[in-house]
C-alpha cells in the first residue's frame, strides 16, 4: 500500500513533514504495522522557497518513528470523528525510553479547525481536508492489516 505525506516547511524553519506508511508483508510478518514518520526542517531557501528536511533523519531529537496497533489507530479514527470533541493520548515504551503520543483537535481563534499530531515533542497541525485523508488512509490500512 503506497504510503502517505504531508510537507509543512515553514520560512521561519520551524516546518514538520510527516507520512503515514501501512506496510504489509507476506516474507517477514514482523514488519507487518501502521508506522508514522515526523521529521522537523532543518532549513529554508529563500531564493527557492524550499524547506530541507532530510539534514535531520538521523537526528534522533527531530526524527520521530513509531508503529502503532490496531486500537491506537482505531483511536485516531475515533478522535477525527469526533468533531473536536476527543483526543486521544499514549505512551510506548522501549527500555528506559517512553515515547509520549498526542492526537488531538487543533484548535486556532476558538474554532475547531483540524488535528495535531506529537510525537515526543515533535508535532504537526493538519486542516480538516488532510484529517479526511489521513481517516481515509486508516481505514484502508486496517482492512489490510486485517485481511
Amino acid at each position: 500500500m503506497k504510503r502517505i505525506e504531508f510537507y509543512k516547511p515553514q520560512k521561519s524553519g520551524t516546518g514538520t513533514c510527516a507520512t503515514f506508511d501501512c506496510v504489509t508483508s507476506l516474507e517477514d510478518a514482523k514488519k507487518n504495522g501502521f508506522y508514522i514518520n515526523l521529521l522537523k526542517q532543518h532549513s529554508w531557501d529563500e531564493a527557492t522557497r524550499n524547506g530541507s528536511f532530510k539534514e535531520n533523519v538521523n537526528n534522533p531529537e527531530k526524527h520521530k518513528k513509531i508503529k502503532l496497533n490496531d486500537l491506537e489507530l482505531c483511536n485516531f479514527l475515533y478522535v477525527i470523528e469526533s468533531n473536536g470533541e476527543k483526543k486521544f493520548s499514549t505512551v510506548h515504551k522501549n527500555g528506559d525510553k517512553s515515547t509520549p503520543i498526542f492526537f488531538e483537535p487543533y484548535i486556532k481563534d476558538s474554532a475547531f479547525v483540524g488535528h495535531i499530531l506529537k510525537i515526543d515533542g515533535v508535532g504537526i497541525a493538519f486542516n480538516m481536508i488532510e484529517s479526511i485523508r489521513i481517516r481515509e488512509y486508516i481505514r484502508a490500512s486496517l482492512h489490510n492489516l486485517f485481511s
